[in-house]
């Protein structure tokens, strides 16, 4: 009896060390998962300010080496600047693993850092995003109003045109003239618009708290860019989004990205809408430009109407000139380029689908254009053909009238 007692407690206590042992090893395990070197790197290469841009601001997370910081978020379509919100973070180096606990509210998230670099941190939400975030040395400030260019002004652009609307229709002759004016510190303040069947109109520009006005749009500017275009029409609202790599470059445009710019250094090499559907169903339409470069430049730019920006801004209708102040600061819009295209081509693509009869109905096609410019003694362009290559009786001339900036 007595040596059957001793082995039943034997073999409890037994158990129980084994237990413990299991116990302690999962223990160091999950040590050993959430911190592989046993112990947080805190002084490390995220210490400093990251900056992550978006299409109307950008978002602030500031990493101290007492392992404290505070994220912060500006979005100009969005109330400006929200609150700052503090807290603590702990990295692990050699995982990957960042844990941010939020000062006020408490709560944990784990991020996960893909890349760092001494410039570039690649950041893994949560939810599995992933953001690209830029080192930067101090704040941007914000002007009252973006900074003018000083250089030539462009003040008149004559447009002369020669189209036929289907290959059975005679050929069409047209011409029209913009001019404009500009306020004391070099920005467009006034434009006119004739056509030679006796149409005038004008329009007037107000700079005013980093927004710029006219009757019918409202530019919003964010470090110097339009970040959000508002025509007051669902139809007619667009966020403008630019290239991480080159803030000066517009890469985006609309509340869902649907158009994009596609850049090769300073040179636009595709621009167009790629894939978008309209809301009667069974339809789907797309086009987009793509250019070709040899080599040419300008001094100055080129304006946006003959590259064919007129297809969602309205560059190319006097009777509609809300958006020519594109046509004289294009840098406003990250749009500003001095390369010039030896060609381009337009490709347009609807397919229809008839739920009654189960037809299909595709148009593919394309418009193949070719460019020739002539230039001033300064180097700026005096005028520039687009020739439909396919038809090279139809083409549109631009010439231009430059002045000096005071």
């Amino acid at each position: 009896m007595t040596n059957l007692k001793f082995l039943q407690k034997f073999f409890f206590f037994l158990l129980i060390g084994f237990s413990l042992c299991i116990m302690h090893a999962c223990d160091d395990d999950n040590k050993i998962i959430e911190n592989p070197d046993n112990k947080p790197d805190i002084k490390n290469e995220l210490v400093g300010t990251w900056k992550y841009y978006f299409s109307s601001g950008y978002k602030v997370k500031c990493f101290n080496s007492d392992g404290t910081g505070y994220k912060q978020e500006y979005d100009e379509a969005d109330s400006g600047w929200h609150s700052k919100d503090e807290f603590n973070y702990t990295y692990y180096k050699e995982s990957g693993k960042l844990i941010i606990t939020d000062k006020e509210e408490n709560k944990t998230s784990i991020y996960k850092v893909i890349s760092l670099t001494s410039e570039i941190l690649e950041l893994e939400n949560p939810d599995g995003d992933l953001d690209t975030y830029y080192r930067v040395e101090e704040e941007i400030v914000e002007p009252d109003n973006p900074a003018p260019v000083k250089e030539k002004k462009l003040v008149k652009i004559l447009k002369e045109k020669s189209k036929r609307y289907d290959e059975n229709s005679p050929l069409k002759m047209y011409s029209y003239i913009y001019e404009f004016d500009y306020n004391d510190d070099g920005f467009l303040s006034s434009a006119r618009f004739y056509d030679d069947e006796g149409y005038t109109e004008s329009i007037n520009y107000e700079y005013s708290d980093n927004k710029i006005f006219n009757d019918e749009i409202t530019y919003s500017l964010f470090n110097g860019k339009v970040s959000v275009y508002d025509g007051d029409d669902y139809y007619n609202y667009y966020k403008l989004g630019y290239a991480s790599s080159n803030k000066d470059q517009l890469n985006k445009i609309g509340e869902n990205s649907e158009y994009i710019v596609t850049w090769d250094d300073d040179k636009i090499t595709k621009f167009g809408k790629t894939d978008f559907y309209y809301d009667l169903p069974f339809q789907s339409y797309y086009w987009y430009n793509i250019y070709t470069y040899d080599g040419k430049s300008c001094n100055g730019f080129i304006d946006l109407g003959i590259l064919g920006f007129s297809n969602i801004f309205n560059l190319d209708d006097g009777k509609t000139m809300s958006d020519v102040i594109m046509l004289v600061h294009p840098e406003l819009f990250g749009l500003k380029t001095n390369q010039l295209p030896k060609s381009s081509k337009e490709d347009v693509y609807v397919s229809d689908y008839n739920e009654e009869t189960g037809e299909e109905s595709i148009y593919d096609g394309f418009v193949s254009y070719a460019y020739t410019y002539e230039f001033d003694s300064d180097g700026y362009i005096k005028k520039v053909t687009k020739i439909n290559v396919d038809a090279n009786d139809e083409y549109i001339t631009h010439t231009y009238t430059w002045e000096d900036a005071e």
